[in-house]
């Protein structure tokens, strides 16, 4: 009965593991225990022989014990004991024996296994399902034995093994009462769900669900079989093993890229995975293919863009020469199961790309005297690979050399030479390279670099370099040299001081061969056409000296000599910057004359205003540029002042009267306040008073004609006098006169025009302390590039003439700064206001006079400009033009 209420609980509760577990052990207890009891129940209903002897004699009344003796006489032998057994039996009633006996005792525990019997014959007769679903329960709990319900489910005819992609459709008959919803459930083996999916009637007691679709995406996470069941109702069907077929998928891999061989690159690896390399291979190259899956393989498919390329039993492809496009593969396992097209790897087409070539010297074409070696550099570059370089030279179109140097790499440079030895003035010679790459079968060869070389007459390169200095380019030319031999005057003067000894005459020698050396250096720097008139008498000089100092650094090795070391090179050093002061200061008479005429124009210009009156726009415009004239002519007047004393201050020593002069100058400037007088008549035309402006425009201008009217006849009357200063005795006069010509020209270049001021005038810009400013002079190529220029002359040392020089003497590509810039900056300094358009930039009337108002009423000036009459109609402009 224990029993039967455990399994009738079961079915009902659907116990879990260790309650079945515990009612196990409790039936297997039940069961030893009925077993006992059957077994003492039967020795009660077959008793041994002693105990059925002694209940016999007990239900006969048999004291005397009749019947134990009858059945010993029975076992002994002999005729005798035969009978006198036979008459002790026959003592003993039989009928008495059974109302005797004791009760068996059996009805209670067989009324209880009876009524077990017939409940379970009950229970089973009314449902049939109990006892068929729940006994196994308890004797396997770790089987699988839903649990039970009047509903129960089944499976029809479930599919046992399906290959992505598939959608599996389940189909489940429910017996007894209907469920009101069943539900298909998915796990892995790892009990992890995979799906969950609700039932819908079809008819007849069956439900059905589609589980799906399985792709081969999800079988690469999922581990086959899966547990498939139908829950619902309270019950469930048995779990259902669905084995899913692996697709095969890409676990790993390597992908090799080889690149043909005259390409010399590198061979390149991929590894297959979750990234899709990208290759860029050449016309030629290799591929191979070494997909690992997850399965064993029977053999890939390689396909491009979709389309199948090559298919086999291997599962290791080399592909020779692929066309580029999107690779993909496709895994066929050694079941036949085939993958999708899984990305193996996007194939591009690598160019060869043709080899560039460029110069790097020289930067740009160019001009040569006859007498020159031109530096070649070319630069060569291939994605590939570089194999040679052929260079050619034509001259006046005709070729006349061409060769051809070995190149490597990827990037190479060609070391060379132009010389123009033998070449005439006039001669084009043209030098070109072209580079070749190591593409089968001839290489691919690139554009031709070119650079045209004129070659032109000393006086032509002469007065190309001119056009690249300054007046300091003399004194900085052999400033060098100078320093040299000053050095070498003290070290010989400091020798001789020492006592005899070999070291003493050892050093001696050095001095006499660095004096020779400078002596040939000296040598060097001579040419038939100099650039400075004076430069053949001082490269004599400096050759007398330096013989000189030669010759008694060895006569100081026999004995101490009688004279002093010569002393020439300080000397050299002040005549040459005393030539270029006076220079200099003539420049700075020649340049004031200049302002002087520009003052008169901005004077005549305001008169035909105050004359004719302002009444239109283009009347206002006038007057507005006349104003910033006059402004820039107050700073340029300060400049000029500043520059003259400095010059003033270099001639102190070497042309004292000149100096005094220029000091005297510089101050009658200062004391004629014409600088003052054109500021003042800038700010009243730009308050609109025409009238003032053009009284002290006149006053200025009157006062400057008359201070350079009187400086230049001055110049002029002592140009050959002793207030020039004394003439070095090595420099003849006519040498003298036209260097101090070329150099006044150089010195009067730095004072930079201005258009502002006039086609006369300038500003004296760039001009404080003497350091005039720089302009790239020279010719230039039909395409408008700066000629470079190569000659005997270091251009870095005349004057640094342009920033940037290189010791080679070409100009770099950066230019000075421009005329406008110069004045922008200066305007800035002495804090006269520009608009940021920049210098040079045109505005209409309108824009102007706005910018005006806001610039008065910036500096406090409460006048404001005329006001157009009003019969006047305004101009009607569109656009920024030109007043």
């Amino acid at each position: 009965m224990l029993g039967l209420g455990a399994v009738l609980l079961d079915a009902s509760a659907a116990l879990p593991i260790w309650a079945r577990l515990l009612i196990a052990l409790l039936l297997l207890g039940s069961t030893v225990g009925l077993a006992l009891a059957m077994a003492a129940l039967w020795r009660l209903l077959q008793p041994p022989a002693e105990q059925a002897r002694r209940l016999t004699e007990a239900a006969l009344g048999d004291e005397h014990r009749h019947l134990t003796t009858a059945m010993e006489l029975a076992t002994m032998p002999g005729a005798l004991a035969g009978q006198a057994a036979q008459q002790f039996s026959s003592t003993l009633d039989a009928q008495r024996l059974h109302p005797g006996l004791p009760p068996a005792r059996i009805r209670r525990p067989l009324f209880i296994a009876v009524l077990a019997l017939l409940l379970g014959s009950a229970i089973h007769l009314v449902w049939p399902t109990v006892l068929p679903a729940v006994l196994p329960r308890l004797y396997d709990p770790f089987g699988d034995h839903p649990p039970w319900s009047r509903t129960s489910l089944t499976l029809i005819e479930p599919l046992t093994r399906v290959r992505p992609p598939a959608s599996v459709r389940v189909v489940v008959e429910a017996q007894g009462p209907q469920p009101r919803e069943l539900t298909l459930v998915a796990h892995d083996t790892s009990g992890k769900s995979v799906a969950r999916v609700m039932m819908l009637t079809i008819g007849g007691n069956q439900w059905a669900a589609v589980l799906g679709p399985i792709t081969a995406d999800q079988v690469t996470t999922l581990v086959s079989p899966l547990r498939v069941w139908v829950e619902g109702a309270g019950t469930r069907t048995h779990f259902h093993a669905l084995a899913i077929d692996p697709v095969p998928s890409l676990t790993g891999g390597q992908l090799t890229h080889t690149s043909p061989s005259y390409s010399n690159l590198a061979t390149e690896e991929f590894k297959l995975g979750a990234t899709v390399p990208i290759v860029h291979a050449l016309a030629g190259s290799k591929l191979f293919v070494r997909p690992v899956a997850n399965r064993p393989l029977r053999g890939i498919e390689l396909l491009r863009d979709g389309r199948s390329e090559q298919q086999g039993k291997a599962t290791e492809f080399i592909l020779d020469d692929p066309s580029p496009g999107a690779w993909t593969v496709v895994l066929e396992a050694e079941d036949g199961i085939r993958s999708d097209p899984l990305p193996l790897c996007t194939l591009t087409r690598r160019v060869d790309q043709p080899p560039t070539v460029h110069f790097e010297q020289p930067q740009s074409d160019g001009v040569a005297t006859p007498d020159m070696t031109i530096p070649l550099v070319v630069a060569a570059q291939d994605d590939l690979g570089l194999t040679r370089l052929s260079s050619y030279r034509v001259r006046n179109g005709t070729t006349e050399t061409e060769d051809r140097d070995p190149l490597g790499g990827t990037s190479d440079t060609w070391r060379g030479g132009l010389r123009t030895g033998g070449m005439q003035p006039g001669d084009i010679i043209r030098i070109g390279a072209v580079a070749s790459d190591s593409a089968p079968p001839e290489g691919q060869v690139s554009t031709p670099a070119e650079r045209v070389i004129h070659i032109i007459s000393h006086a032509d390169y002469n007065a190309m370099v001119m056009e690249q200095i300054n007046e300091h380019a003399l004194e900085q030319k052999y400033g060098e040299l100078l320093s040299r031999i000053a050095e070498l005057e003290q070290q010989l003067a400091d020798t001789e001081k020492q006592p005899a000894s070999p070291e003493r005459s050892v050093k001696l020698d050095a001095l006499a061969a660095k004096a020779s050396e400078l002596g040939a250096q000296v040598a060097a720097m001579r040419r038939p056409e100099p650039l400075f008139a004076i430069e053949p008498e001082l490269q004599d000089e400096l050759a007398e000296h330096l013989q000189a100092l030669e010759r008694h650094a060895q006569e100081a090795k026999d004995t101490s000599p009688s004279e002093s070391t010569p002393q020439a090179a300080e000397r050299l050093r002040q005549e040459l910057q005393a030539i270029t002061a006076l220079a200099e200061a003539d420049a700075l008479r020649e340049h004031l004359n200049d302002l002087a005429a520009a003052q008169r124009q901005m004077a005549n210009e305001l008169a035909d205003l105050e004359k004719q009156g302002v009444r239109s726009d283009a009347d206002r415009a006038r007057l507005r540029e006349a104003s910033r004239h006059q402004q820039e002519m107050e700073q340029a007047l300060k400049e000029w002042q500043e520059a003259a004393k400095e010059v003033a201050k270099r001639l102190e020593k070497s042309a004292p009267d000149e100096s005094s002069e220029l000091n005297q100058l510089c101050e009658q400037v200062g004391a004629c306040e014409a600088g003052r007088l054109a500021g003042q008549a800038g700010r009243s035309a730009r308050a609109g008073r025409v009238g003032d402006a053009e009284r002290d425009a006149e006053e200025a201008a009157r006062r400057l004609e008359a201070l350079a009217g009187a400086a230049q006849g001055e110049g002029k009357g002592q140009g050959k006098g002793k207030g020039k200063g004394q003439q070095p005795g090595w420099c003849p006069g006519d040498g003298y006169a036209r260097c101090l010509s070329q150099l006044q020209g150089l010195a009067k270049r730095g004072f930079t025009p201005s258009s502002s001021l006039g086609s006369t005038g300038g500003g004296a810009t760039g001009a404080r302390g003497g350091g005039m400013q720089v302009r790239r002079g020279g010719r230039s190529s039909p395409s408008g590039e700066q000629l470079q220029l190569f000659g005997p002359e270091a251009l870095s040392a005349l004057s640094g003439a342009t920033s940037g020089q290189q010791k080679s003497g070409a100009p770099a590509a950066a230019a000075s700064a421009s005329t406008a810039e110069s004045r922008a900056a200066t305007a800035y300094a002495t804090g006269t206001r520009s608009t940021t358009a920049g210098v040079g930039a045109t505005f209409s009337p309108g824009e102007q006079i706005l910018i005006e108002d806001y610039f008065r009423r910036l500096d406090g000036d409460p006048v404001g400009p005329a006001k157009p009459e009003a019969e006047i109609p305004p101009a009607i402009e569109t656009g920024n033009t030109p007043p």
